[in-house]
């Protein structure tokens, strides 16, 4: 390499810097590596597919559904579950508003302590 970059072009320098890092020829993709082919699993066409282990004792059980334990929803029920998710919704408003007035009140402190200095 010349010093400090002196007496060469700007080209030679990266192919230099390429070599030297072993980056070799940019253009050329690198090869993927490839799959041993005798590790995979093999499956005929149309049979579904299988785990490539086994282990003795293993079984698979299908775990049966549960019917809901609850009747049919009255409509009392359904007014009452609104009623307390009309609340709920009402103090999530109240404390956005809160929260609002408290970030105006440092937003105008910030700006005064600004002008002050």
């Amino acid at each position: 390499m010349a010093l400090f970059g002196f007496g060469k072009s700007k080209k030679d320098e990266l192919a230099e810097l390429e070599k030297e890092l072993g980056l070799g020829d940019i253009e050329k993709a690198p090869e993927e590596p490839k799959l041993n082919e005798d590790l995979m699993p093999k499956t005929p066409p149309g049979e579904p597919e299988r785990p490539a282990f086994k282990e003795e004792g293993f079984e698979v059980k299908e775990i049966p559904k549960e019917e809901p334990k609850h009747g049919p929803i009255h409509p009392r029920d359904l007014e009452l579950i609104s009623a307390k998710l009309d609340s709920i919704r009402l103090m999530i408003d109240n404390m956005n508003e809160r929260l609002k007035h408290i970030e105006k009140m440092e937003e105008e402190e910030y700006r005064r302590k600004k002008l002050t200095w």
